[in-house]
């Protein structure tokens, strides 16, 4: 027998980001035979179109713990949403699919901010040296670190802040080490750029956004997503 080695046991504990699980039934019934896998995923698409979030794959199982007409979504392994949708002969399977659609659209909302990893923005950093290489070389050089952009991200998405176009606001990024030279403005609490500050300063460049998609707050305006 093969000694049990950290890598399975790390794996063990590894926890799919976003993840919806249904009973037997429930499993079957949208499952088999239908489009409802592929609209799941399409929610991603979705979301990154208004909010700029790029959201990992949603893995989508069988799990033995739901009742056979339960479904539970899970972040990270942990519980974020449920609920049932009993076999009705009286009701269209699609109206099953659409109410399912909207509840995870409304978790991934709501937890937006906790659905952006650190590994997805050092990869769309990456992307981001591809098509302007100078600029994030300009901020490493700079000080700026993929936590500490991790970091800013999920501030301006927790205040409602589209995070595209990406590179306007790695430039926005830049802008506020122009304006704050290292060497002579440090955060009392921080011996590194405080995210907050970076945050509140990108906040007040004003996102361009239509009249129909933005609420205001103070000077800020914000979209509704």
């Amino acid at each position: 027998m093969n000694e049990w080695s950290p890598t399975e046991a790390y794996q063990q504990q590894k926890a799919d980001i976003l993840t919806l699980q249904m009973g037997a039934d429930l499993y079957e019934r949208l499952c088999t035979g239908s489009s409802f896998a592929g609209r799941v995923q399409e929610l991603r698409k979705e979301i990154f179109a208004k909010t700029g979030v790029f959201l990992p794959p949603i893995r989508i199982r069988r799990g033995d713990e739901c009742r056979p007409d339960q479904y539970q979504i899970l972040l990270r392994g942990q519980l974020a949403g449920e609920g049932t949708l009993f076999d009705d002969p009286e009701v269209d399977p699609a109206e099953d699919e659409e109410k399912l659609l909207d509840h995870i659209r409304r978790v991934c909302y709501r937890k937006l901010d906790q659905l952006l990893s650190f590994q997805s923005v050092v990869k769309w950093l990456e992307q981001a040296k591809t098509y302007a290489p100078e600029l994030v070389q300009e901020l490493f050089e700079r000080g700026m670190t993929p936590g500490l952009l991790w970091s800013v991200l999920r501030i301006l998405i927790r205040k409602r802040y589209p995070l595209h176009p990406f590179e306007e606001l790695l430039e926005w990024v830049l802008e506020y080490y122009l304006y704050h030279p290292y060497n002579e403005y440090i955060p009392p609490q921080w011996t590194h750029r405080h995210p907050e500050e970076i945050a509140e300063f990108i906040l007040k460049k004003r996102p361009r956004v239509s009249e129909r998609s933005e609420q205001t707050s103070g000077n800020v305006r914000y979209l509704q997503f």
